[in-house]
């Protein structure tokens, strides 16, 4: 077992280490608390001891990415970011975190689903959050993240936005590659600026003339009906980027 604290000498690098990557043979991050001026982590071992992060106050953002899974994540819960790659996690372990304002999840793994979202619902302040490539359907709880300035839901199997309404903070929406038709509910949100729509199942469009500050729209991939044409001129002659094919 390889401990990091055998590598440095606490007093010597303590307040001059301001990121580190956690990976190969390391099984214990025991040494790390005493590095108070730590910011950013990457780990990239899946069965390490995370407990020293909780005595960690200064660190803010934490990357997970061991391809396989991590037993325990609640030793980060005072960090405000955390992206999380190709790692399993148990999303019930996210009910003890409440203070995250960005939290990114990418990984095809089948647990990742609707009650990950729940999970984070005490995460008031959430301004950024992506979880794709999972299997979430109901996406209901965004009604707990208002101050959301960033939603990334790609490659998900979501239907239903109409939840969207409650996010009038938000300028950039992703949401490719699910199996979402009817986007009226986009007229509510005048403060969005970029817009992923790509891969869905979508055939009106005219409600992108009622969003007055949208610049870039991603529609490729939708069954856009007759009229979508000159609606997509419209929206070019007002200076819209839009991405067709």
């Amino acid at each position: 077992m390889v401990e990091l604290g055998k590598y440095f000498s606490t007093q010597t690098f303590e307040s001059h280490i301001k990121h580190m990557l956690i990976g190969g043979e390391v099984k214990s991050v025991v040494g790390i608390e005493h590095l108070n001026g730590l910011k950013y982590a990457i780990i990239m071992v899946s069965d390490a001891n995370l407990e020293p992060f909780l005595q960690l106050k200064t660190v803010e953002s934490v990357l997970i990415q061991t391809y396989t899974k991590i037993n325990d994540i609640t030793p980060l819960k005072n960090v405000q970011t955390i992206n999380i790659i190709d790692t399993t996690i148990d999303s019930n372990q996210l009910k003890e975190f409440s203070g995250l304002k960005s939290f990114y999840m990418f990984s095809s793994d089948e647990n990742m689903n609707d009650l990950t979202l729940k999970n984070l619902k005490n995460n008031k302040e959430l301004v950024s959050l992506s979880i794709e490539s999972g299997n979430l359907k109901n996406i209901g709880e965004l009604k707990n993240f208002k101050k959301l300035s960033y939603l990334s839901l790609n490659d998900n199997e979501v239907k239903d936005i109409q939840v969207l309404k409650h996010l009038h903070n938000l300028k950039e929406l992703s949401i490719g590659s699910n199996d979402i038709s009817d986007i009226a509910v986009l007229k509510e949100l005048p403060n969005i600026t970029e817009l992923l729509i790509e891969d869905n199942e979508i055939d009106e469009i005219s409600v992108l003339l009622e969003m007055p500050n949208l610049q870039l729209v991603y529609l490729e991939g939708n069954p856009i009906n007759q009229d979508g044409k000159s609606i997509i001129e419209e929206l070019e002659n007002r200076g819209v980027k839009v991405i067709i094919d």
